[in-house]
């Protein structure tokens, strides 16, 4: 039971490589609230800027 509670209230431990989420930050400066997510062969960024919601995708290479 506390594995289930910890999943949804818990923040993942996951981390990306530097290049990835220097790519983002890169394309998107002033960014807040980055939660990461591996998809696939793809890296998964949720972040918030100027009020908005943003979901990028980013490949292995650093590429959005």
């Amino acid at each position: 039971m506390m594995n289930f509670f910890s999943r949804i209230f818990g923040k993942p431990d996951f981390s990306p490589p530097s290049f990835v989420q220097e790519a983002l930050f890169k394309k998107f400066p002033g960014i807040i609230n980055v939660e990461w997510a591996k998809n696939g062969t793809h890296y998964e960024a949720i972040f918030y800027k100027d009020q908005l919601e943003y979901i990028a995708l980013i490949d292995t290479e650093g590429v959005l």
